[in-house]
């Protein structure tokens, strides 16, 4: 298969995974995914919304745009947005929304400042970002019996440090941004906290970090990590995905195309080469973005071991769940093929 193939079935891909996720909007235009504290409706609908406002496809930037609409209207008393009805308000979901805000030119609009004051009230003195405020997490899961402490839940998170560290707008960014260079393992790989994958962090941090000058080591470290990630024949593999994981081999090759200039162009388009194959009939991807239930106590998901799966329902901690739609991966795949394009120049 010449070159020029692989683009032109690239971009087919593209165009059936818009399809797909235009299909599965809700009738009011938002899109839910995951059962886990869920549906997901504000955060998830922020995230693939963000994904196709990106992309060169009338019809998806409309929906992007629509979202947008949509998602201000749904925005707390306190400046925040949610994961789900049943969960507090965070400052992952909120930094999503705001970061659609300003892919759309609407982050200075009058309702954008309390949700950039809600994103401050979230950063630690660290500089990492936790998800909950103890106040909101008490409040929203007093239904647990027996929590001894929210350390784990309220404490820095860098997956989501990394999801908010790129906002323009983000109060502290400089500090947030260090926080961010600190936490890189020395591998070159950034930790998760709600994720089994660290190519998610990695991924995020890599893309958030672009535009900082001083960061081109830190970046190229990332590449080379994710880079070594990605197989001969162009997947990821992880323990509940030893065929490949559609999300993790999308994030690896983000990170890579970010990382360094120059850096990883065979792995680029292995990466691109395998997930355009593994695209399914009807245009989505194998859902294989898999979310981790963490303890409210727990700071070390990593060292937990008595994790369950697909756990659904409101009551379900310590278990790890995937997308039950498929929207979160197929967003994160099409993120992917995009940047392997404009990297290539295809």
């Amino acid at each position: 298969m010449t070159e020029a193939m692989v683009h032109v079935d690239e971009a087919s891909a593209v165009r059936r995974g818009v399809d797909f996720l235009l299909d599965r909007r809700e009738a009011d235009g938002r899109w839910v995914d995951y059962d886990l504290l869920g549906p997901s409706d504000d955060w998830i609908t922020a995230y693939v919304a963000g994904v196709l406002v990106q992309l060169p496809h009338e019809a998806a930037g409309r929906a992007g745009r629509a979202a947008m609409d949509l998602l201000v209207p749904e925005q707390h008393d306190n400046g925040g947005w949610n994961y789900s009805e049943v969960a507090p308000e965070d400052a992952d979901s909120t930094g999503w929304v705001l970061r659609l805000a300003e892919l759309l030119g609407r982050s200075g609009e009058p309702w954008a400042r309390p949700g950039w004051e809600f994103l401050a009230r979230h950063v630690h003195d660290d500089g990492l970002v936790s998800t909950y405020v103890p106040d909101l997490a008490k409040a929203a899961f007093d239904r647990y019996p027996v929590v001894p402490s929210w350390d784990g839940w309220c404490g820095g998170h860098v997956c989501v440090t990394a999801a908010v560290a790129g906002l323009a707008g983000l109060p502290r960014r400089e500090h947030v941004v260090n926080g961010l260079l600190r936490a890189q393992r020395p591998t070159g790989e950034w930790p998760a906290y709600w994720w089994i994958d660290p190519e998610l962090s990695t991924a995020l941090a890599v893309e958030s970090l672009a535009t900082v000058p001083g960061t081109e080591p830190a970046r190229a470290a990332a590449a080379r990590w994710a880079a070594g990630r990605i197989g001969a024949d162009g997947a990821v593999t992880t323990h509940l995905h030893p065929e490949g994981s559609p999300f993790a081999t999308a994030l690896a090759l983000r990170a890579v195309a970010q990382g360094e200039p120059g850096f990883g162009d065979a792995q680029i388009r292995a990466a691109a080469g395998w997930l355009t194959r593994h695209q399914r009939p009807d245009g989505s991807w194998t859902p294989s973005a898999r979310l981790r239930m963490v303890l409210p106590w727990e700071t070390d998901p990593d060292s937990y071991e008595d994790w369950t799966f697909d756990g659904v329902g409101r009551a379900c901690l310590g278990t790890i769940a995937r997308d039950t739609f498929g929207l979160h991966t197929t967003a994160t795949v099409l993120q992917a093929l995009r940047t392997a394009a404009t990297r290539t120049g295809a």
